[in-house]
């Protein structure tokens, strides 16, 4: 390929072009070339370069191999963030209480690579015109100006520590990526078998992750896990999406096997019961679940959803002196605690209306004015609305009722076609009216910097991640029923 300067210099877009022509024809062999030279240096100077800097000049060329192969597969994403914020235990610390886990360094580098894409192969970087994209990027943007808005305007009584800045810092990243990772989702994935395997991959993290939760009750698996050091993350709203996902598969998709339905209801009946009967004191386990499901079974059967009702009340009525003792603690360590912290909250928050505290802000406020008492609000909504103001408040609403609708929409849209689009369709509309339930019980879409803290990223983004799914699959079905036309249109012709 030969340039010529005084066309780049009257057509700048030549070398755009020209870069990704190189890009596309010829990376393959400048891998191979870097690999060669590398090993020449290797060999020429082995005995003068240490072991471990040896070492780490080898592995260049299968990073270089790997990113090549990854820029032009990043609809990949979506299932490497979940198998790594699900088994993949891995952190950076921050040199204070919290850490940078992979998953979030992943959605960071997956973002990088997105737009350098985009800027190198497309040219520029172009955003689908998609009903969530007012509410959403209006989110992101509040989010950032509410960080400055929160430092120039903070009450000057309001004591801070050394490390403040900088965990409002992760957390402005964290309140930022994680929508982010739905944009991924929603604007990557391409093809069914994507959304099959990551589907897959929940079901089999939720027979691992029931196994975790009841190690300490059985040794054999307790010794397993011990020895063995392995863990998946099964907090916030796991439970959700593994029991919606299991029954939406089993009850809407026609063409699966009866023994493969029968495993998923079982796995989903597993994780019920350990929510709702054993673990009945956390509220967050088993309504956001029981919601969801509650949704899922109305779309599929009317009257299953009354069996279901049913057997709620049966179960109820069956177990009501345990349900009363266990919902007596729930409130007696939570819920009041809970009233008191949304009215602190609120307090606080007609002083900072417009953009918040900035985020994690209203930490060092309630540890000024209510020293004694300070306590964490519980609840996405008011967490939002604190950190962010009512700007913020009304975009990220607005991004959820946005959602709930085109899953709605998209529902009814696929309804009868007995497939799994269908089957994860409804999985994720019945799991976004989870999580619009789950976010007045606590910060399980947004994670608050001093409760769950940058940690709960892992877990978190699953919600987002499949939220996303909602667009990518319209996208299919759209491209899918553009093509039948196409070829009907094109049997007509003939």
């Amino acid at each position: 390929m030969t340039i010529n300067q005084t066309e780049i210099q009257r057509n700048p877009k030549r070398l755009a072009q020209r870069i990704q022509e190189f890009y596309r024809t010829h990376m393959d062999f400048v891998v191979i070339f870097i690999t060669i030279a590398i090993a020449l240096i290797l060999g020429l100077s082995a005995s003068a370069i240490k072991p471990i800097v040896a070492v780490a000049i080898s592995i260049i060329p299968a990073l270089l191999i790997g990113f090549n192969f990854y820029t032009q597969n990043l609809q990949f994403s979506p299932i490497i963030l979940l198998i790594s914020g699900g088994v993949i235990p891995l952190y950076v610390s921050t040199g204070t209480a919290s850490v940078v886990v992979d998953s979030l360094l992943l959605v960071v580098m997956i973002s990088g690579l997105w737009i350098l894409r985009s800027i190198v192969l497309e040219k520029r970087i172009q955003v689908e015109k998609k009903p969530y994209n007012i509410p959403l990027f209006a989110y992101m943007t509040i989010v950032a100006i509410s960080l400055v808005w929160g430092t120039l305007f903070r009450d000057p009584t309001v004591i801070t520590w050394s490390s403040f800045f900088k965990v409002q810092l992760a957390a402005t990243t964290v309140m930022i990526m994680l929508p982010v990772t739905f944009l991924i989702s929603s604007n990557l994935i391409r093809e069914t078998w994507i959304l099959k395997a990551m589907a897959i991959i929940m079901i089999i993290m939720g027979c691992y992750g029931y196994l975790y939760e009841i190690r300490f009750t059985h040794r054999l698996i307790w010794v397993f896990f011990n020895r063995t050091g392995l863990m998946v993350s099964n907090q916030g709203l796991f439970t959700m999406w593994v029991v919606v996902i299991c029954v939406a598969w089993a009850f809407f998709d026609r063409g699966l096997k009866p023994y493969f339905k029968l495993g998923l209801l079982a796995l989903a009946g597993v994780w019920i019961r350990y929510r709702f009967l054993i673990n009945i004191s956390w509220v967050t386990g088993w309504l956001p679940a029981l919601t969801a499901l509650g949704v899922l079974i109305w779309m599929r059967s009317k009257k299953l959803f009354l069996l279901l009702v049913l057997a709620i009340l049966i179960v109820g009525l069956i177990k009501i002196d345990f349900i009363k003792e266990a919902l007596a603690q729930e409130q007696t360590e939570s819920g009041y605690t809970r009233l008191d912290a949304w009215a602190a909250s609120l307090t606080l928050t007609k002083e900072h209306f417009l953009f918040g505290t900035g985020p994690g802000g209203y930490a060092a406020y309630y540890m000024t004015y209510f020293p004694d008492q300070a306590m964490a609000t519980h609840n996405n909504y008011l967490d939002i609305l604190a950190q962010t103001g009512i700007f913020g408040l009304i975009s990220f609403v607005s991004f959820f009722a946005v959602v709930a609708f085109e899953g709605f929409k998209l529902c009814r849209r696929l309804k009868g076609k007995g497939d799994f689009l269908e089957a994860l369709t409804n999985a994720v509309f019945a799991g976004t009216i989870g999580c619009i339930i789950a976010m007045g019980l606590g910060d399980w879409m947004v994670p608050f910097p001093y409760t769950q803290g940058i940690a709960a990223f892992d877990y978190i983004q699953y919600s987002w991640i499949f939220l996303g799914t909602i667009f990518a699959i319209k996208w299919i079905v759209d491209r899918d029923s553009s093509l039948s036309s196409n070829l009907k249109a094109g049997f007509r012709a003939k």
